[in-house]
């Protein structure tokens, strides 16, 4: 039996709102959310639980923005921010169990993991002895002022674009040409 417990919060104001189908026999997990986000004073977030491969639970609580009173739906978009990174590795060292990768490949680069003509012309060449060794273990000597990474400017984005934050990457892909074209070119590429 696997149940997988999915929670997204956000926080600074407490909780009021609930969105979502309401499931009777999971209450508890109601009261549980509205208790946890009152503690830490959460203004949002949201819970979903499969069992057997299933989505049995799917609820939203508190605001997805406090300034416009917009309530978290089940639906709405949260960064998975760090959570990300164990996920990630955990799938990275299974694919190096199976030995379809080792943590010394390196990762861009013409004969490497990302070897699309995109990852051709880095501006850092450093990033060609990148290797998943050191994406792991933050080893690989990122420096965030050069980057420029989207990720850290998608607020900026938004408002450069004329839409409501949070962006995603369907809206980026979209709006490319006015990105290009934008003061916001060095931030997104």
């Amino acid at each position: 039996m696997k149940i997988i417990i999915m929670v997204f919060l956000l926080s600074f104001v407490s909780l009021t709102a609930q969105t979502g189908h309401h499931v009777p026999e999971l209450t508890l997990f109601d009261s549980k959310m509205k208790d946890i986000t009152a503690k830490y004073n959460i203004h949002g977030g949201q819970l979903a639980i499969t069992y057997e491969g299933r989505l049995v639970y799917s609820r939203g609580f508190g605001y997805a923005d406090t300034s416009d009173k917009s309530l978290v739906q089940p639906e709405s978009i949260f960064r998975l921010a760090s959570a990300s990174k164990s996920i990630t590795a955990i799938t990275i060292m299974k694919l190096v169990e199976n030995g379809m990768l080792r943590l010394d490949d390196k990762v861009i680069g013409t004969n490497n993991i990302l070897n699309e003509k995109i990852f051709q012309k880095a501006k850092d060449t450093q990033m060609y002895d990148f290797t998943v060794r050191n994406l792991l273990n933050h080893s690989a000597g990122f420096n965030f002022d050069f980057a420029n990474e989207p990720l850290w400017n998608t607020y900026k984005i938004a408002i450069e674009l004329g839409v409501k934050p949070p962006i995603n990457s369907f809206i980026l892909k979209r709006n490319r040409i006015a990105i290009e074209q934008s003061k916001l070119f060095n931030l997104v590429i």
